[in-house]
């Protein structure tokens, strides 16, 4: 994993720093680049990073504006894929206290804008992070919502929290065709390099009131043998009210 950025600017608070308080009014980072990988064993690829000189700790710093722009990328090497994430602007505050970062911002991924918020800080037991994503509809009619703990054992990540995956309804509130309806899934997710499941699975198709709905389980494999099995049901499927709705 490495990091580098070309212009770094920060306005120190200068009563805090006379009280021996690291706080700054805003910082900014303009061309980051951060590339984050797994190695075989999924494990992250650590890179020790230059020390800062002069007594000056930047993981202290408590931050009242952060900016940044720039790039990130992620890379697996257990199945040979990568992610970039180009384009990103984020705008958001520190406090290095509580370990905590909050902000918006928006990223393209393959020429296409997604807006986003993004908050993270130390659990109460400092034994992990919880993150919440939100992934904004944007140009692309599609939204995500992920809420959980991180961990780290032996530099191995581990998530267990929920994940909401959808498709809003049309802006104009009429569904054209069956395209454009709307779809929603959501459950609980634990997931390692290797292998995530999922549970108290429910997926509906089509608006709360008259889609389709299913519950259920599911499970998914990553890799060079890359799989995803899901198991759902429905005690009961209503297709005439569906298809009522105008798809």
């Amino acid at each position: 994993n490495n990091v580098s950025v070309e212009k770094l600017d920060v306005e120190f608070s200068l009563g805090d720093l006379m009280r021996g308080e690291w706080r700054a009014n805003e910082l900014t980072l303009n061309g980051l680049v951060l590339e984050l990988g797994l190695d075989e064993h999924g494990r992250m690829r650590w890179t020790s990073l230059p020390q800062s000189g002069g007594g000056f700790n930047l993981g202290a710093l408590t931050v009242d504006r952060f900016n940044v722009t720039g790039a990130m990328s992620l890379s697996d090497a257990a199945s040979k894929t990568s992610l970039r994430l180009d384009n990103i602007v984020f705008t958001g505050e520190v406090r290095a206290l509580a370990g905590a970062m909050r902000g918006e911002g928006a990223l393209s991924v393959s020429g296409t804008r997604y807006p986003f918020r993004l908050a993270a800080g130390r659990t109460s037991d400092g034994s992990g992070h919880r993150l919440r994503i939100n992934l904004d509809p944007a140009a692309r009619p599609l939204g995500a919502d992920l809420d959980g703990i991180v961990h780290l054992d032996e530099a191995r990540p581990r998530f267990d929290g929920a994940l909401t995956v959808f498709r809003p309804a049309p802006a104009k509130g009429a569904v054209a065709n069956l395209a454009d309806s709307p779809w929603r899934v959501a459950g609980k997710l634990k997931a390692d390099p290797s292998v995530a499941t999922f549970e108290q699975v429910e997926a509906v198709f089509g608006s709360d009131d008259t889609g389709l709905k299913f519950v259920g389980v599911g499970d998914a494999r990553f890799g060079a043998a890359a799989r995803l099995r899901a198991d759902l049901s429905a005690r009961q499927l209503d297709v005439d009210r569906f298809l009522a709705q105008g798809a």
